[in-house]
């Protein structure tokens, strides 16, 4: 049992909030530290609460230079706290900045200098093993500016283990959720692949590019914009941007940033070790004394903690496991710690906690409705965009064709209507895939769209493009072929709902529906309600749904940028679920399924609790503009 004196509110992030404090004991030892604790918006979350706990039991497990200390994790009036080392010194998002106002960017030396420190403590993190000699395989997932401190002592530490990711985490089956922040992630991590520690050597090698050429490497409109930036890789060496960075050391950047891991260096070590030994040659290696003077030219001469007349509060922290180790510091050199430790300080204050948790909250709130609208609006289409003759002339925005050839179109056909099941003619040809989907068309003729269904034409439409309207819409309808519909459920007599109008009880037939897609919901007295879109593709379409019992269910909510073909959870088939529909399982382990177009085909496999909903992140690919699109007949 340790008790800590609150000094000071140091910073407040998105989600936690940093207190200079200090451990006081016998003979006047006085050691400085951070006490680190979830907002208290977040303190009823469990899964922020078991952010925290992960994030002290791995980082208390490392102990390297190059990696911040946590010394304790406890429980203090029902609120989790860590406590950690206490740096004199900034954020690298604050140095990059302060070179900014000063009209300079960071040294080379001192970037291979901060890089090679980052390498040697991500290293270590990621060779680490457990008690029983077992790898950890600890993955970090966040290297990010704001994750590198800088003392003035010239020190550099990585920090914030919070969605790292070892392989005895407890959540290690949170497959889909995507974490970290967009400019900083690797390809496979905005696709919400599987990781390894390859993805963190990316992350190094997105930080050295911005230290060397002093601009952000992914930065889009907005968040959606920038994940599509960094899930592309689309980077320019940084020797074409500045003609001063030699090419060797521009090599090493652009294969920590190779968009497959396999060719990227395999470990942190084998990319420290490069970085040395072009250091060496090209005679540009820095020490810890050449950073320290860059800090205090930043910053100045750094001040003393100061002690507040009246302390916040002092609290008691009960140890809730074995994570307790004490700072390794005598009180003679407790002068010397507290200015050599320091973790990154922001201008925040402490009444804005409110605000920027409605902001988080609203973010989390609109990011499914973004990732929707996103799907709606392809990336390499931006003749879509409110500008179409403006941005038709931007050819580096189209993706390149087989040969290599930019592909240029006078107009654009975009046919929409995911619901629709069959073929569908353009000028007599048919057409590749199925909506929605779109084509490259000529300016000043008149072109004939036609839909077939099981051999017969149900619908005709017309579109014209003209050089002052170059982008036609065309939505197939399917109104003639029908189907029939079986619908059962158990229990039996749930009542059945069709696009919003009650059609009956199960067991129920409907038959002459129009084929398309229907929305149905199923409803049953203390049971769960089964909601989806079904496709009516066939001559019977058969639904037989297990409805859930509300005292068992739990939920799972499918964020994609396109909405799936096919969804199945346990081997059972669900109903097509639109961006906010929560679908209702048995809790527990669950492995869910999802089948969309062009071959994608995912397994995921979550814990559900009761009562409570999973957000299940599918990266299907969204489509993309096809030349030669239509085949003849």
């Amino acid at each position: 049992m340790q008790k800590y004196e609150i000094l000071e509110l140091i910073a407040t992030g998105g989600m936690a909030e940093l207190y200079r404090a200090r451990l006081c004991g016998a003979a006047g030892f006085d050691k400085q530290l951070v006490v680190k604790k979830i907002l208290p918006a977040y303190s009823g979350d469990a899964d922020f609460v078991g952010m925290l706990i992960e994030e002290a039991k791995l980082a208390a497990q490392l102990q390297h230079g190059n990696v911040v200390q946590v010394y304790d994790l406890g429980i203090a009036d029902g609120q989790y706290f860590i406590v950690m080392e206490y740096v004199s010194g900034r954020d690298l998002e604050e140095v990059t900045r302060a070179c900014a106002k000063q009209g300079m960017k960071m040294n080379t030396k001192l970037a291979i200098y901060i890089a090679r420190q980052v390498c040697n403590g991500l290293d270590y993190s990621h060779r680490k093993t457990g008690p029983n000699g077992e790898p950890l395989s600890i993955i970090h997932r966040d290297i990010s500016p704001q994750n590198v401190l800088v003392s003035f002592d010239g020190e550099v530490k990585i920090t914030d283990f919070g969605i790292a990711k070892a392989k005895t985490r407890a959540q290690a089956t949170e497959v889909g959720l995507l974490k970290g922040k967009y400019g900083y992630m690797s390809p496979e991590q905005a696709r919400v692949d599987p990781l390894d520690h390859r993805s963190d050597i990316f992350n190094v090698g997105i930080v050295l590019h911005e230290l060397l050429v002093g601009e952000r490497l992914f930065v889009g409109s907005s968040d959606i914009s920038t994940l599509g930036m960094t899930r592309d890789v689309r980077v320019t060496p940084p020797s074409k941007i500045d003609k001063a960075i030699p090419e060797a050391l521009a090599s090493i950047v652009m294969k920590a940033l190779a968009p497959t891991p396999d060719r990227r260096f395999q470990t942190a070590e084998e990319m420290e070790q490069a970085l040395s030994r072009f250091a060496v040659e090209a005679s540009m290696v820095a020490a810890p004394s050449d950073l320290s003077r860059l800090m205090k030219q930043l910053f100045g001469k750094p001040l003393a903690p100061s002690t507040p007349r009246r302390t916040t509060r002092i609290i008691t922290l009960t140890t809730p496991g074995s994570i307790s180790k004490a700072p390794r510091s005598s009180p003679a050199k407790s002068a010397q710690s507290d200015e050599s430790r320091v973790v990154q300080r922001k201008d925040l204050r402490a009444k804005s906690t409110f605000r920027r948790d409605a902001l988080v909250y609203l973010a989390c709130s609109i990011l499914p409705f973004l990732l929707v609208a996103y799907a709606l609006w392809p990336r390499h289409e931006p003749g879509l965009l409110p500008s179409v003759e403006k941005e038709l002339e931007k050819t580096d925005s189209y993706s390149e064709t087989g040969s290599g050839q930019r592909f240029l179109p006078e107009g654009l056909l975009l046919i929409e209507g995911a619901s629709f099941e069959g073929t569908i003619l353009v000028d007599g040809k048919a057409v590749e895939g199925r909506p929605p989907m779109i084509l490259p068309a000529s300016i000043g003729s008149e072109i004939e769209i036609q839909t077939i269904v099981d051999g017969r034409s149900t619908w005709k439409g017309s579109a014209e493009l003209t050089k002052s309207r170059r982008l036609a819409r065309a939505m197939p309808e399917s109104t003639v072929a029908t189907t029939s519909l079986r619908v059962l459920s158990r229990p039996r007599g749930a009542d059945v709902f069709l696009d919003g109008k009650k059609v009956g009880r199960t067991p129920l037939r409907l038959d002459d529906l129009p084929r398309g897609v229907k929305r149905m919901r199923l409803e049953a007295r203390r049971h769960a309600p089964w909601e989806g879109a079904i496709r009516l593709n066939r001559n019977i379409v058969r639904v037989n749904p297990a409805l859930v019992p509300e005292e068992r269910a739990g939920y799972v909510q499918i964020l994609s940028t396109v909405r799936p073909d096919r969804l199945l959870i346990d081997s059972e088939p669900k109903p097509i679920p639109d961006k906010d529909d929560l679908i209702a399982v048995m809790a527990g382990p669950r492995v869910v399924r999802v089948i969309g177009p062009k071959d994608f085909d995912r397994t995921y496999r979550v814990d559900v609790p009761i009562g409570e909903r999973v957000r299940l992140f599918v990266p299907i690919p969204p489509f993309h503009m096809q030349v030669g699109a239509l085949q003849d007949e």
